[in-house]
């Protein structure tokens, strides 16, 4: 099972999402815990990343050479994708 570390940016993100997603966001951290979710990987410069949708917010993380999957950012799909969030 990878091990997954939330960057304080992701826990920001989290803390701002609306409550009714704070639970589907905490399902799809623990299924990435248990390795039953990849995600899907990214394209152009963000290739390197992968992201899972949760209604309309993205978490977006990386997997680290040590196995551990780092979850860089938690935000809605409109911010998501506006900067490298590494």
């Amino acid at each position: 099972m990878p091990r997954v570390v939330l960057a304080r940016r992701a826990r920001k993100g989290f803390d701002e999402a609306p409550a009714r997603v704070h639970r589907a966001i905490e399902d799809a951290i623990d299924a990435l815990e248990l390795g039953a979710v990849t995600g899907e990987r990214l394209r152009g410069g963000l290739a390197s990343l992968f992201r899972i949708r949760v209604d309309d917010w993205r978490i977006l993380y990386e997997r680290r050479p040590d196995g551990a999957l780092r979850i860089l950012r938690i935000a809605h799909r409109s911010h998501a994708y506006r900067s490298d969030p590494r």
